[in-house]
Formats: C-alpha cells, sequence, structure tokens
C-alpha cells in the first residue's frame, strides 16, 4: 500500500496558464473549475448547451469571473469540438474499435443473460454461461493503442459489473484474456513477436480454455490469461491482493460502500438536465 499526499504548493504556479474543464458547470467539474480559477488560472468550462445557466452562474461565483468561459459543446460530436477548418479529424477506426469490443459485448451480454435465464436450471442451478474474451490488454497497456486498450479494459469492467446480476440468473460469467495470438487480426506484426523469442498462442489453445471456462461450474468471475503454456487467473488473485495492495481500512470501505450500492439496485446513472 503506497497512500499519497498532496502538497497545495503545486497549484502556486497555475496563474496565467489555461486550463480546460469538460463537464464542468455541475458537481466535481465544477468544483475543479472554482479550484484553478482561485489560483489564478484561465478557465474554460465545457459542458452541454442546457448547461449555459448553470456555467454562467457558477463563473460569477468565481474569485476571477474574468479568466473564465463557457464554451458549449458535447464531447461526443466531434464537429463541437473542433472548428471545421482545423487540421484533426475524427478517428474513425478508434469509434469502430470501441463500438465492436465494448459496445458490441455490452449488447450481446444484456441479450445472453435474457434468453440463458429463461432456461430450466440444472441439477447444480445453472442456467447456463457467458464467457468474455477481453485480452491482456485488458489489464496492461503494453500493446500501445489506446483505442483498443480502452475497450478491453471496458470488457473487463463489464464483467465485473455484471457478476452478482448474473449469479442471481444463476448464469456463470468468465473471462480467457489471450496475449498474442496468430490470427489475420494479427498477420501484420506476427513475425517480429517470433523473432522475438516470445510465447504465442495457438485459436484452438485460447478456444480450449474458453470451452473450458464454459463448462467448469466453478468458474464464476475467474479470468484466464493464456500465452503459450502460461494459464494465470487474474480476478481471484486481485481479490486476494486487495489488503497488500489499498490496506485493510480502504478495503472495509469499499466493501461497505458496494453494501450501500447494491441496496440501492446499482449505482443511479445521471439523469439528463434541461
Amino acid at each position: 500500500m503506497h497512500q499519497l499526499d498532496f502538497s497545495s504548493s503545486n497549484l502556486a504556479d497555475l496563474a496565467g496558464k489555461t486550463v480546460i474543464v469538460t463537464g464542468a458547470a455541475r458537481g466535481i467539474g465544477a468544483s475543479t473549475a472554482a479550484l484553478f480559477n482561485s489560483h489564478g488560472a484561465n478557465v474554460v468550462l465545457v459542458d452541454l448547451p442546457q448547461a449555459k445557466d448553470a456555467a454562467t452562474s457558477l463563473i460569477e461565483s468565481f474569485q476571477y469571473p474574468e479568466k473564465s468561459l463557457f464554451a458549449p459543446a458535447n464531447i461526443l460530436f466531434w464537429k463541437d469540438l473542433v472548428d471545421e477548418a482545423g487540421d484533426p479529424v475524427e478517428s474513425l477506426e478508434a469509434n469502430r474499435v470501441i463500438d465492436v469490443n465494448l459496445k458490441g459485448t455490452l449488447n450481446t451480454l444484456r441479450l445472453g443473460l435474457h434468453y440463458l435465464s429463461q432456461n430450466e436450471p440444472s441439477a447444480t442451478g445453472s442456467r447456463g454461461s457467458i464467457v468474455f474474451v477481453t485480452s491482456t490488454s485488458g489489464y496492461f497497456g503494453s500493446t500501445g493503442n489506446a483505442a483498443y486498450i480502452s475497450s478491453k479494459h471496458g470488457v473487463v469492467g463489464l464483467m465485473r459489473a455484471s457478476l452478482r446480476r448474473a449469479a442471481s440468473l444463476g448464469i456463470s460469467l468468465s473471462s480467457v484474456a489471450p496475449c498474442y495470438t496468430p490470427t489475420h487480426l494479427t498477420a501484420g506484426f506476427g513475425q517480429k513477436i517470433t523473432d522475438a523469442g516470445l510465447n504465442a498462442n495457438t485459436p484452438e489453445g485460447v478456444a480450449s480454455v474458453a470451452a473450458s471456462l464454459a463448462c467448469d461450474g466453478t468458474a464464476h468471475g475467474l479470468a484466464c490469461l493464456v500465452w503459450g503454456s502460461y494459464k494465470r487467473e487474474l480476478e481471484r488473485t486481485r481479490q486476494d491482493l486487495l489488503i497488500s495492495w489499498l490496506g485493510d481500512d480502504l478495503v472495509d470501505s469499499m466493501a461497505k460502500f458496494g453494501q450501500v450500492m447494491d441496496s440501492m439496485g446499482g449505482y443511479p446513472l445521471p439523469q439528463n438536465k434541461d
């Protein structure tokens, strides 16, 4: 466990610097914008157009209101963020990676839970299983592709967030996290991996692990990193390390927070406000 202690002296040199805060009209964004402004920074508050009144009131409350302005924008839309004459272009490829890997997996999970929950339970109470294909990129950032790494981290979070709901339906969730596997998707760089003398999976080997997880009645919540002969569990071992990672006091507080969230039926998504 490593406790971080931050000093306000780090903020002493903010005067004259420019800070952009997204989601700035309310909540954490508003407090962040106010803090930077109080130290003399020029602050651009970015939020949805309908948040203009809230942002304007916030700016009027600032210590240096003349150093702040509101920039209406929806960060989902590239055209809101970049002037038409600007050089950067939206990365359609990055969007596609996230759409396929994360949104597609979410859609598939929802359908899977819906239809599997209608199965008659087995003698052990199981109605079926779902195995996610994550990646070592869902746990590490060494592949260097931001969109792919982000999407695979999202799939890991999706599995973790869905475990309790799936268990209540008698459905097992687990995941396989393969490292480099020669397929048509990796054909452009596979030789470099081979030349470096590194392990390689086979599609058949990864499939074997996925099938084993699907058929293992005790695999709920388990994730298996697969890389050649390496088959290492990721999720349960992470749980075992939490106290040494975070400290028992924080682990206890997080557990109690989780219980409160469970009693509410999960973290409520924010509602759109005009």
